[in-house]
């Protein structure tokens, strides 16, 4: 292991102890000169591998004409992509919005749809306090627009004649609390995912 590696600080376990000097298509090169196929790559090079020919020569051209600008100020490609990417996409789709992670376009969308219907928005954190593999999950679920009101959720799995039966008691510290819930919708959406839940298992039979 390079001792440099010291100087740097990983939010979850150690680093690889080998140093990459080289990438190319699926295998990284180390610097010892060892030839290793990639299992674990970044997400940029995940789908189409390093140093994919194009990718290379699109960095290249950026650096001689435009290579970042603000979020406010276009370039031709930026257009361009835009473009094409619509053209991809059926009506009433017809904008993009160009950013940099994930993160932000989860934040994005929900805000438009925010937006478009006058919703607001849900947010919920909690702990497991109880886990039985095949049998029970109980947790607590506190919505966060009301952090004093902590519930308890409890899932109790059941299996007879090769059917799994999933039930919810989900535990409120008040009328108040369970009233409040009820009326923002979510009984409603969770109903609509556990249907979806239920397609998607009823199609890996």
């Amino acid at each position: 292991m390079d001792p440099r590696t010291d100087r740097l600080i990983r939010y979850a376990g150690a680093f690889a102890p080998d140093v990459v000097a080289s990438a190319s298509g699926s295998f990284v090169e180390t610097i010892d000169g060892r030839r290793i196929l990639d299992f674990t790559a970044g997400q940029i090079c995940a789908t189409i591998g390093h140093n994919h020919p194009r990718v290379v020569a699109a960095i290249e051209e950026a650096g001689r004409t435009v290579l970042h600008l603000n979020a406010w100020t276009l370039s031709e490609p930026v257009l361009a992509l835009a473009d094409r990417l619509i053209g991809t996409l059926p009506a009433p789709l017809e904008r993009a919005m160009f950013l940099s992670t994930g993160g932000e376009g989860i934040e994005a969308a929900v805000r438009m749809a925010k937006l478009a219907t006058g919703g607001f928005e849900v947010s919920f954190h909690g702990e497991y306090r109880e886990i039985v593999p095949d049998e029970r999950l109980v947790m607590t679920e506190v919505f966060d627009g009301a952090p004093d009101n902590e519930g308890l959720n409890t899932l109790t799995f059941a299996e007879q004649d090769g059917r799994t039966t999933l039930t919810m008691l989900m535990t409120f510290p008040s009328r108040e609390v369970r009233d409040m819930v009820i009326d923002s919708g979510m009984a409603a959406g969770l109903q609509t995912a556990l249907d979806l839940l239920e397609e998607v298992a009823i199609s890996l039979r």
